[in-house]
């Protein structure tokens, strides 16, 4: 057999629930594997088309939505033709979370890792692949940052694409520097805080002074409601952008 193999196809940004944590943010490098015989233009498959059809497969199925792993003894799940609604419970704490269905990706295991889901997605690809391919891997991996980096959900309700979900995640690096150099202790210390955080909007927040704030509102894919603990959250005036992100860091350390 021969093996073609695509290098950082894709990136998923995605949230997901975690026992420990809450919600929280990742970002997964995605590498494929194709093996098979060759076709009679002595190829496995055309790099081009690969890449476009299962670029475009993984992120209409995982970019930027919530993952939720059904099996999770701490869910609850309730959908109507509309809505689906999402209720969860760690560490004596409850999240509830109520979007379109195209929001989340239901899996049904007990927990969301890597390997778990980069079985799953070989086997879906598998379906887009041509008679000559008899063998899909994939490979899924948070990137190798080299220092600090910090772990955040949040939702753009004025952005026209998927950002607009309000609960997705990322896994962002972080660089602070005072007077033209690093300051890794900053860095460090942010990163600590913003260990799995919400970032929110305070004019999404329907009750921005409880302890267990409510995000609320309507973008073109639907109607969008986060409950959340505000000791898991970071309430910004402006929209959750990383430009703005950036700023609202550099204000609070100018003010230090």
């Amino acid at each position: 057999m021969r093996s073609l193999f695509v290098r950082r196809l894709t990136i998923i940004d995605f949230a997901f629930l975690d026992p420990i944590w809450g919600l929280s943010g990742e970002s997964w490098i995605v590498d494929i594997e194709i093996s098979g015989q060759l076709d009679e233009q002595g190829m496995l498959f055309d790099f081009g088309h690969l890449k476009k059809q299962a670029k475009a497969y993984i992120e209409s199925h995982y970019d930027h939505k919530l993952i939720v792993a059904t099996q999770d003894k701490q869910l609850k799940i309730q959908q109507d033709s509309q809505q689906l609604q999402l209720d969860y419970q760690y560490q004596q704490k409850t999240l509830s979370h109520i979007s379109p269905a195209s929001a989340v990706c239901l899996v049904d295991a007990k927990k969301i890792s890597p390997t778990l889901l980069a079985t799953q997605l070989a086997q879906q690809l598998m379906h887009l692949m041509p008679k000559n391919v008899y063998q899909v891997k994939v490979q899924l991996a948070p990137e190798n940052i080299d220092g600090a980096f910090y772990q955040y959900c949040h939702g753009l309700k004025k952005h026209q694409g998927d950002c607009q979900r309000i609960a997705h995640g990322h896994r962002s690096k972080i660089e602070i520097y005072c007077n033209g150099k690093r300051d890794f202790i900053q860095e460090k210390a942010w990163c600590e805080d913003w260990k799995s955080i919400y970032i929110g909007t305070i004019a999404d927040c329907l009750n921005p002074q409880a302890s267990q704030l409510h995000f609320a509102y309507q973008a073109n894919q639907g109607t969008f409601e986060l409950q959340i603990p505000a000791s898991d959250c970071c309430l910004i005036e402006t929209e959750s952008t990383v430009e703005n992100i950036a700023d609202f860091i550099s204000k609070i350390l100018i003010k230090k």
